[in-house]
């Protein structure tokens, strides 16, 4: 991959996805995307960058999916979702009191427990707020399914009544 490549790489993914990645950071882009290269049939990275500047939005498209991480669980990251119970909610509840809703949008689930885990937190801290608006990730329960992931909590509706939604 040459540094014009990586420059390239570095720039997509910060507009496709928020991906910020550092000069350093080569090796990453080299170990998700040469498997990528190698099942499109291409020798590199190279070939992959040429690809898609030729304007294959499906490979951009997959390119951006080998880049994130796709993983996703309830409560993933237990610090983040400490800060949004302990110092986020209370700020945003005092400072809009009076007011029955709110609404919340969740990036980068994979499958969606993240969501849920907002949800959860918010029911247990009793607050007085409506449900119905927490906003999933891009990439919901429903696109999972279709791709074969197993997501037998999105079946279930005790998570959705325990949230009350």
């Amino acid at each position: 991959m040459t540094p014009t490549d990586y420059e390239y790489l570095r720039k997509l993914l910060k507009d496709r996805s928020g991906l910020d990645l550092s000069a350093d950071k080569q090796y990453l882009i080299e170990s998700r995307l040469l498997p990528l290269s190698r099942k499109e049939g291409l020798a590199g990275i190279s070939e992959l960058v040429q690809k898609m500047k030729g304007g294959s939005t499906s490979l951009t498209t997959q390119v951006v999916e080998a880049m994130t991480t796709n993983e996703t669980f309830f409560f993933r990251d237990k610090v983040p979702f400490d800060h949004f119970r302990d110092a986020i909610m209370p700020e945003i509840l005092k400072a809009r009191a009076g007011r029955k809703s709110l609404r919340i949008w969740c990036a980068a689930g994979s499958t969606g427990q993240e969501p849920y885990s907002l949800a959860m937190c918010l029911k247990e801290m009793s607050a007085a707020i409506s449900m119905q608006d927490l906003i999933g990730p891009l990439r919901n329960a429903t696109r999972a399914a279709a791709r074969g992931a197993e997501v037998r909590w999105a079946r279930s509706s005790a998570v959705a009544a325990y949230c009350g939604v």
